[in-house]
């Protein structure tokens, strides 16, 4: 019997190779920085105040709290808000919970101009109340700022590829510190000789760093810039003040790897917020298995 073998041929008929488009494996993912402009939004570093009664001012409506910037993580100011607030529950939530002789009140809905017992003051720390509760005991649940670092870091089984990244910052932007992005994985893989002695197994170091004093060392690393982006959106919910944004994009692509416990660190050194009205960068990304 005679066997015929049939086959596809790899280029075309006038000799170039012929492509299939396919979609990429794993998931596209995005994730944005705090914003360093306002340490409402540090939530990484965060910290956990739960029931702390907190001090009449003397008005009976204004009660001050021992922290100031109280992480605000219902206002749309970081991204992807409600998606990060679930990821850490139940270990850390972001919400606050204020009760008035131990019975929940109710606070103002973000944007609303009625409604609730009280809304808060996010920068100093402050419960404000619409009824005055002098005499009354009040408490307060919160998670505000202990540092200025964003960590991301690939979901276990995971590996982040980092494809391409940019700066955003708002016209009145003030560098009062220097930015740090820093690459971090465990001892044991990529420091082995120095595990247990003088490192402890599991501790994470710094792989990689790099610094930006000036902004035009970020403009210099980056490959132009965007239009510039008007002021828009309302008083309430816009941009007071245009934004600039400076796209980065690698030839190599950077990976994360959960294996290896690495993760990427963006802060402020001196955890100085910057002046202005905002200062992120973004990072998009793919998500595979290991």
């Amino acid at each position: 019997m005679t066997v015929i073998s049939l086959k596809r041929p790899k280029v075309q008929q006038d000799g170039i190779p012929k492509m299939v488009q396919a979609g990429r494996l794993g998931s596209e993912v995005i994730y944005a920085t705090h914003n360093f402009c306002d340490p409402t939004t540090w939530y990484s570093e965060s910290e956990r105040a739960t029931d702390e009664t907190l001090s009449d001012s003397g008005d009976g409506l204004t009660f001050n709290s021992a922290n100031t910037n109280w992480v605000d993580m219902t206002h749309g100011k970081v991204m992807d808000e409600e998606a990060i607030a679930a990821e850490n529950e139940p270990t850390h939530l972001y919400g606050i919970v204020v009760t008035v002789d131990d019975v929940e009140a109710t606070q103002r809905a973000p944007y609303a101009t009625s409604g609730g017992d009280y809304d808060v003051d996010y920068a100093t720390g402050d419960v404000i109340f619409y009824a005055d509760q002098t005499g009354n005991v009040v408490k307060a649940s919160y998670s505000y700022e202990a540092g200025s670092t964003w960590v991301m870091r690939p979901s276990d089984g995971k590996q982040l590829k980092i494809e391409s990244a940019e700066a955003q910052f708002s016209e009145n932007v003030v560098m009062n510190d220097t930015i740090r992005f820093g690459a971090w994985g465990v001892a044991d893989v990529f420091a082995p000789q120095l595990v247990p002695s003088p490192i402890p197994s599991g501790t994470l170091i710094e792989l990689q760093a790099t610094r930006y004093m000036r902004l035009d060392q970020i403009i210099d690393e980056a490959l132009g810039s965007y239009p510039v982006i008007p002021v828009m959106g309302g008083t309430a919910r816009g941009n007071a003040h245009a934004r600039y944004g400076f796209p980065f994009r690698y030839g190599a692509v950077r990976v994360l790897d959960s294996a290896a416990l690495m993760e990427l660190r963006v802060s402020l050194e001196a955890d100085t917020a910057y002046g202005g009205e905002r200062a992120t960068a973004t990072f998009y990304c793919s998500s595979e298995d290991s």
